[in-house]
C-alpha cells in the first residue's frame, strides 16, 4: 500500500487512512475444481502501521485472468483474517478470525458461509460446542458433510491483557446440512 500510494502521489496514511492493498496475511485461498481460486479477507500490515487494515472482501481470480472483487458491509461480512474456509459443496464454511480486539466476542466462534453461486455471504447458527473466539484454526469437513471438526488454534479467552492462548482442542460444529 505504502509503494503504490508513493508511486501515484496518493494521500499519506497518516491522513487518508490506510490504502486498500491485496498484499495480506492471513487470508485464505482455495483452489476451485473449475479453476477459479477464491481468496477470502485477510490483513495488511501490523497494527501499529498507518496502512493497517483488516478486510472483508472476497477475491476471485478466474483460470482466463478475470478477476472478480466482492465488498461487504460490516454487519453483513464482519472484517476477517487467519480464518478457515472450508469447501462443502457450492459453499465455503468460513470458521474464526482474529479480527480487530473490539470486535472479539469471547466464547463465541464467527461462523460464515459463502455461496459460491451468488458470492453472497450470511452468518451461520451452529449446534455442537463453540471453541470460542478462535484464530489460525484447522477445519476438516466430515464425510457425509454434516459437521465440520475444528482442531487447534489460539483463542482470546477474554482475559484484560487480550492475550491469546494457543489451544489443543477439538470442536464439532454441527447442523451444518441445511446450508
Amino acid at each position: 500500500a505504502f509503494s503504490a500510494n508513493e508511486k501515484f502521489n496518493g494521500p499519506p496514511a497518516m491522513d487518508a487512512g490506510p490504502a486498500w492493498c491485496f498484499a495480506r496475511y492471513g487470508q485464505s485461498s482455495t483452489l476451485l475444481t473449475d479453476g477459479r481460486t477464491v481468496l477470502i479477507a485477510g490483513e495488511h500490515e501490523d497494527h501499529y502501521d498507518p496502512d493497517f487494515y483488516i478486510y472483508n472482501d472476497v477475491v476471485v481470480r478466474h483460470p482466463n485472468g478475470r478477476i472478480d472483487i466482492f465488498g461487504y458491509p460490516r454487519d453483513v461480512f464482519p472484517p476477517m483474517d487467519f480464518h478457515t474456509a472450508t469447501l462443502a459443496g457450492n459453499r465455503m464454511v468460513i470458521i474464526g478470525s482474529l479480527g480487530y480486539p473490539e470486535d472479539r466476542k469471547p466464547g463465541t466462534t464467527p461462523v460464515g458461509v459463502l455461496n459460491l453461486d451468488t458470492f453472497t455471504i450470511s452468518e451461520v447458527v451452529t449446534s455442537g460446542p463453540a471453541p470460542g473466539w478462535l484464530h489460525s484454526p484447522i477445519a476438516v469437513l466430515n464425510e457425509d458433510g454434516t459437521s465440520i471438526l475444528i482442531q487447534q488454534g489460539k483463542l482470546d479467552a477474554g482475559g484484560k491483557d487480550g492475550a491469546l492462548r494457543s489451544e489443543e482442542h477439538t470442536s464439532e460444529l454441527q447442523s451444518l446440512r441445511h446450508l
